[in-house]
């Protein structure tokens, strides 16, 4: 027997080691639902929050905006995207995101609970605060509502570089000449207007062009209108609100959208200079001007949330908490026995020895030390193939003292 046909996967199949929110490419996302592991403690998460948000879809709730908070490599941001695809009803490979649960977590109602989130309609945004914003935006409370507005405009598919085209974009979809428009500009330019807005500098004669046309005015009307959509822009988290409120309504009052925001912690920590006050009063407006009514829902997650200013997480704000902890004992065996499955034991090897050991390590730090004790038994032993090494105590104990020792280096 070949060791590669003993495991139910591949084992030559690419994994990847850290979940990050950008990264969102098929393959990507297929992987991270396809091997996401529901412990004991998930499930949980995961049943109390479908029952709040199936309860939310029912009633009008003060309730909109939730913390997901958890130490450093808990699977915060993991867990997040996990949301992100249920409530948004994304198809993976021919299957609804809530499909691939169905076979994970053995509560039916909970399955149940996130089918009704998948079968409500929502738009659903998620980014990393801190890599889509710009030093103005961490230090300038007029920055925040522009992130914001950059990845809501972005969500319909305007431009994301230039918030006044964008609006430019918004107002030619109300009068319901956006599609044509774009068609003008191409037979102008030669080129989608997708592909040459961002050059609008360059592009200007063009667009005026496919505007006057558009519109059925003169070339210099077009530009008037052009000119003034860059010099007269302006916005104001009210504005936003607005924006926000107008798209929903649009979709009908049956339809919700949810900003996710991973790493909050960059821009809501304790007030303690003049910058960071500005910023998180403006996080603090942006959740009080969505309100519920707006069918509006808010995510963010931190793995520091004792540096969250407590204003921003009191009630009818972010006051809703998901708490991604350590595994607990029971877990970290769980963990240790799906890393050791079809593997040979020692006869006098003792797992739950080891858990007291492994205060503070999350399952990345358990998957670690499962490494560093196998390859250990198999330098140790001599033997090149998995199927021949027998794991020993003293390899357990080789992996844990590894890790517990890049713990200390890194703290």
């Amino acid at each position: 027997m070949i060791i590669r046909d003993i495991f139910e996967k591949p084992i030559d199949r690419p994994l990847e080691g850290v979940i990050k929110v950008g990264k969102n490419t098929e393959e990507a996302v297929f992987e991270e639902v396809n091997e996401y592991v529901v412990t004991k403690e998930l499930r949980g998460y995961f049943s109390t929050f479908f029952e709040k948000y199936a309860d939310a879809l029912k009633a009008r709730t003060n309730d909109v905006g939730v913390w997901i908070s958890g130490f450093f490599g808990s699977g915060k941001s993991h867990f997040l995207k996990i949301l992100s695809y249920i409530l948004e009803n994304r198809e993976i490979r021919g299957k609804r995101a809530y499909q691939y649960f169905e076979d994970k977590i053995d509560d039916p109602m909970i399955v149940a609970n996130m089918k009704a989130a998948s079968d409500y309609n929502s738009d659903v945004l998620l980014f990393n605060i801190d890599s889509v914003s710009d030093a103005d935006a961490r230090s300038n409370k007029e920055g925040l509502v522009k992130v914001f507005n950059k990845m809501f405009n972005k969500m319909q598919g305007f431009s994301e570089s230039m918030p006044w085209l964008a609006e430019l974009e918004r107002q030619m979809v109300k009068n319901g000449t956006y599609e044509e428009f774009k068609k003008e500009f191409q037979n102008i330019s030669g080129d989608t207007w997708e592909n040459r807005r961002d050059d609008f500098y360059f592009e200007e004669d063009n667009i005026v062009e496919a505007l006057a046309k558009t519109n059925n005015i003169s070339v210099e009307a077009a530009r008037n209108t052009y000119q003034r959509a860059e010099n007269n822009f302006t916005l104001s988290i009210d504005q936003f609100a607005i924006k926000v409120r107008e798209y929903i309504e649009n979709k009908g009052r049956n339809h919700n959208v949810i900003f996710m925001i991973d790493e909050i912690d960059a821009i809501a920590q304790k007030r303690s200079s003049s910058s960071s006050d500005k910023v998180l009063v403006m996080l603090m407006n942006e959740v009080d001007k969505l309100k519920p009514s707006d069918n509006v829902v808010v995510f963010s997650t931190t793995n520091r949330r004792e540096a969250l200013d407590q204003a921003i997480i009191r009630s009818g704000r972010l006051d809703q908490s998901v708490e991604v902890g350590l595994p607990n004992a029971e877990a970290k065996e769980k963990i240790i026995n799906i890393y050791l499955k079809n593997l040979k034991l020692d006869e006098n090897l003792n797992i739950k020895a080891f858990i007291d050991k492994m205060r503070g390590f999350c399952g990345a730090d358990i998957k670690r030390a499962i490494d560093v004790a196998i390859n250990a038994a198999m330098e140790r032993q001599g033997v090149e193939n998995l199927c021949d090494v027998v794991i020993t105590n003293a390899d357990i104990q080789e992996g844990l003292a590894t890790i517990m020792d890049e713990k200390t280096t890194v703290y």
